[in-house]
């Protein structure tokens, strides 16, 4: 028997993506494969937050606790435990979920995924070839779907919902924010994705502004690196 280290961590990141983000939620819809998920109580909440936004369009944020209380007669004990750890430690963090990183969870849910469906079909491989079943085999590489993102070059402007939905959304909220006059001019660009350059002649404050950035980004408790050169 060969024993494979599996990271669960990606499982709880994708998750957490399923309950807090709708970006996430929306785009990883069609990658989920439940089958290929090896964390019971990930795998539960994630169908959960999968029906929900089905439903409404949205991920459940704080509604996450009623599916539970929903659900919760379906869970065994040590699974029902493990949901109610999670959703208390999400519930904890809930000020850093407007900063959860769609991007990043979606390009490492999609490295997991892809992973997963390779080595589930490598053991259907192995299993059908120990048995000398080219039958089964074929089957299996006939029936294989590695996970993947849909991408298009472009979007029907009459049909794509989602796409006028995030096209008339309200523009992204600052990760952090200046007071006063200076927030009316930078907070609208303190937004994820953004590059922002400070000029000026030599010891006009730059290095002060850059790091008055950084301090403030930290008490947001966003990530930061300074760089001192």
């Amino acid at each position: 028997m060969i024993i494979r280290q599996v990271d669960t961590g990606v499982e709880q990141l994708m998750a957490t993506g399923a309950v807090v983000s709708d970006e996430y939620l929306r785009t990883f819809r069609p990658l989920y494969q439940p089958n290929l998920m090896t964390v019971p109580f990930a795998r539960k909440v994630i169908d959960w937050c999968v029906e929900y936004g089905t439903r409404y369009n949205r991920a459940p944020r704080t509604d996450v606790a009623v599916l539970f209380q929903a659900h919760q007669s379906e869970l065994s004990p040590a699974e029902s435990e493990m949901v109610g750890v999670f959703l208390d430690k999400l519930s904890r963090e809930h000020e850093r979920a407007d900063k959860f990183n769609v991007p990043l969870a979606l390009d490492r849910t999609e490295q997991y995924m892809g992973a997963r469906a390779f080595s589930q079909l490598a053991q259907n491989l192995s299993g059908a070839a120990a048995r000398g079943d080219n039958a089964e085999a074929e089957k299996a590489l006939g029936a294989f779907r590695k996970p993947s993102r849909p991408r298009s070059a472009g979007i029907n402007p009459f049909t794509d919902v989602d796409a006028i939905t995030r096209a008339l959304a309200k523009p992204a909220d600052p990760l952090f924010r200046f007071p006063g006059p200076v927030g009316v001019l930078l907070n609208r660009q303190l937004v994820r994705g953004r590059l922002i350059g400070m000029m000026a002649p030599e010891k006009r404050g730059k290095s002060w502004w850059l790091w008055e950035l950084a301090r403030r980004a930290s008490m947001a408790r966003c990530n930061v690196a300074y760089f001192d050169l």
